[in-house]
């Protein structure tokens, strides 16, 4: 029976965060405590080396560039000082060079993540990494348990004798040999014809070799037990010479069979991925390594493909985990027969030495899983961007059918980044970090599909790294502002409430735009914070009104990570009674599609959130996938149309339908309706007519900080925006 107390460390691992680096501790931990870890922290390798006498951490995750003790200096110390081989050790680096990675699993690191670092990601990486370390305990227990067996149990015994018929062996023969063993003995005809007719010529040889040396030898071999199964023997012999001539063949045997198996199993853990069965991202690399050398030597090209899965968080979000491993492993059949086919097809090239003839699969591709949703694949001969474009489409096109999960059809695409050995690099790492690049381009520039690598797309991947890395001090710095737009009553023009907007004012590159920032901050889930930081904002600058007699409901917006927090209800709570502000002067506002995910937990949170007095509004309206009967589910108070139907407005009253119904079933619901992105007065005048309760957008006036709000405000006499 398995204790409480594992059962708690099972269910929620400890994993020591060691960085000099506050916030990024701060996002390790946050990221780790929403995946169901405990974390603890330490700021520098020596407190590390402290805390690890104080705690037994299930998995450390080590950044490698630190004041004082770096990370390198930290993983020798725990490998080799304290003797720590069980502990896994996740190294974060920004370094993309071999060298670097090369000297990190020298000195004893089991994987590798880059920096930024994809929190979501992380947590994968992680249950990945303790899954296998469980998994490798067990098996090296088992392992102990099996030598501690071996030592105390009497092994087989071996004698034959030349001219002699038979071979002797102990009891322990009894189970492998059968009926062919008997009074302690078992024919020479008898014995060879169980041994494997492949491994029979290894015992010869091996006997002959320790008649020639007159010394020992060992040799292991497969013999078929009578009910079909295979066992693999060992066998330890001594030669009984006298002048030069042999007398007697004395040894043991013992049966391997459970440890081989355990050793492959080991191996297989270290080397392929446990959902698909593909090679892993390190023996990947290894591979990738040894393909580039032989085709460097012939001139040949090698293109490398990273495949990611586009929205794949969607399906293990909706359908589950299970789910999404089924994907998976869907995928890698289909990739694997794609790459089945391409080896088949090649014709062999005539060795140009006896040398070239070692290994005739050289030319194969390779394909691999990197963990998560996605793969890689190493095509040889492939240096012709057209080439590489057929392939991904091909690739795309295997992927993009249909698949059964959970008994319905889903259909999923994918999105491909491309280098090319050598034009891109002659390092692995080089161009799985370039192909990897390109694959995000593709991913976050919307347009799917496949892309080669350029030096343009580095470059923005840098300038991505330093984004993130700014928007780190933007908080502490006050970089950050809050402009509010107003929302008009359509039927008295009255100012019926504001919607707060994030602005950033960088020191040195000015203005920096929403919609190139907030992805970034909820990828890597910096979002928490300065979501943390609008809301203080927002409940402040309410207070600020209300104490002046001219209070406002003040809309905040809510990302999916936020809503996701655990402590987010309580944080709202706690803002309203640290402004001692009326609950009612916030609304908060939800994008229509991420409402769709996690419905339940999500309901429950709204719920939380009214009964404390807010009022909750879904943005975006008609940019997802919802219904108004799902959305009667959810406890709302107010609908925001979309933009992109509200300027459908400014054309043939046919285009007026979506927004006239999307209107009469938010008022049948009992919701409020707000139209988004109003900038013309035929809009203003239909939404009249189609009986909109508020509007808002540039007809009234563009997002102002508070100051100008305030001027805006006081002359402000239902009238529209100066142009």
């Amino acid at each position: 029976m398995v204790s409480n107390e594992n059962q708690v460390k099972i269910e929620r691992p400890k994993i020591l965060v060691v960085d000099d680096e506050m916030m990024m501790r701060v996002l390790a931990c946050e990221s780790l405590k929403q995946a169901g870890f405990e974390s603890i922290e330490a700021a520098s390798g020596e407190e590390a080396q402290y805390m690890m006498g104080e705690i037994e951490p299930d998995l450390i995750l080590l950044d490698i560039v630190m004041h004082g003790m770096s990370g390198f200096d930290f993983c020798d110390w725990l490998r080799i000082d304290q003797n720590d081989q069980r502990t896994p050790v996740l190294i974060m680096t920004g370094l993309d060079d071999r060298v670097s990675i090369d000297r990190a699993y020298e000195v004893g690191a089991t994987d590798f993540i880059t920096k930024p670092i994809n929190y979501p990601m992380l947590s994968h990486r992680i249950r990945y990494l303790l899954r296998q370390k469980s998994v490798t305990d067990q098996l090296r227990i088992s392992e102990e348990r099996l030598v501690m067996t071996q030592e105390v149990a009497q092994l087989g015994s071996w004698e034959s004798t030349p001219g002699d018929p038979f071979i002797y062996l102990s009891r322990a023969a009894q189970a492998i040999f059968s009926n062919d063993y008997v009074d302690n003995k078992i024919t020479r005809e008898k014995f060879y014809e169980r041994v494997v007719s492949e491994d029979v010529d290894k015992i010869t040889k091996a006997m002959k070799a320790a008649i020639d040396s007159a010394s020992g030898v060992q040799v292991d071999f497969r013999v078929n037990r009578d009910d079909g199964q295979q066992r693999v023997l060992f066998l330890n012999l001594e030669p009984q010479m006298e002048d030069g001539v042999l007398i007697k063949m004395v040894g043991v045997f013992q049966d391997i069979t459970d440890r081989r198996e355990a050793e492959d199993h080991i191996h297989r853990l270290s080397h392929y991925d446990g959902v698909t069965g593909l090679e892993n991202r390190s023996y990947f690399i290894d591979r990738l390594a040894q393909k580039i050398r032989y085709a460097d030597e012939r001139k040949k090209g090698i293109a490398v493909f990273m495949i990611g899965i586009d929205n794949f968080k969607v399906i293990n979000q909706s359908m589950g985990f299970a789910a999404g491993n089924q994907l998976l492993a869907e995928i890698s059949d289909r990739l694997q027969r794609f790459i089945r086919t391409r080896n088949s097809n090649k014709k062999l090239i005539k060795p140009r030495s006896p040398a070239d003839n070692i290994n005739p699969n050289r030319e194969n591709d390779l394909l691999a899983s990197l963990g998560g949703d996605e793969f890689a694949l190493a095509l040889w001969g492939v240096r012709q961007a057209e080439e590489a474009g057929w392939i991904a489409t091909a690739i795309l096109q295997l992927v993009k059918a249909p698949i059964e999960l959970n008994g319905q059809d889903v259909v999923v695409s994918c999105s491909t980044g491309i280098s090319f050995s050598p034009l891109d690099g002659t390092d692995p790492n080089t161009l799985l970090k370039n192909a990897e690049v390109t694959m995000n381009y593709a991913k976050s520039s919307g347009k799917g599909g496949h892309q080669l690598f350029s030096e343009s797309m580095n470059w923005q991947s840098t300038r991505r790294l330093a984004l993130e890395s700014d928007m780190r001090r933007a908080v502490e710095q006050e970089q950050f502002q809050l402009h509010f737009q107003p929302k008009i009553n359509i039927a008295d023009k009255s100012i019926s409430g504001v919607e707060s907007l994030i602005r950033w004012i960088h020191p040195d590159k000015g203005f920096v735009s929403p919609g190139e920032f907030i992805p970034v901050a909820e990828e890597t889930g910096q979002i928490i914070e300065i979501g943390k930081w609008v809301l203080e904002e927002a409940c402040k600058q309410a207070k600020i009104w209300a104490d002046q007699g001219q209070p406002l409901c003040v809309s905040i917006n809510v990302s999916m990570l936020q809503l996701r927090d655990n402590e987010f209800c309580q944080l709202v709570s706690h803002m309203l009674a640290r402004y001692e502000l009326e609950p009612h002067l916030i609304q908060l506002e939800l994008v229509e599609s991420m409402l769709m995910d996690s419905m339940d937990d999500n309901s429950e949170k709204m719920r939380v959130l009214r009964e404390l007095g807010v009022t909750i509004a879904i943005d975006d309206f008609g940019t997802g996938y919802s219904s108004m009967a799902y959305l009667s589910e959810l406890p709302l108070d107010v609908l925001k149309i979309d933009k992109s139907f509200i300027d459908a407005l400014a054309g043939e009253q046919d285009n007026w339908a979506i927004v006239e119904a999307t209107v009469a079933l938010a008022h049948a619901l009992g919701l409020k309706v707000v139209a988004e992105g109003v900038e013309e007065q035929v809009q203003v005048q239909r939404l009249e007519q189609l009986d909109c309760d508020e509007i808002q957008g540039y007809y009234y006036s563009r997002p102002l900080n508070a100051e100008d709000f305030d001027a805006w405000r006081a002359n402000f006499s239902g009238q529209p925006a100066a142009n």
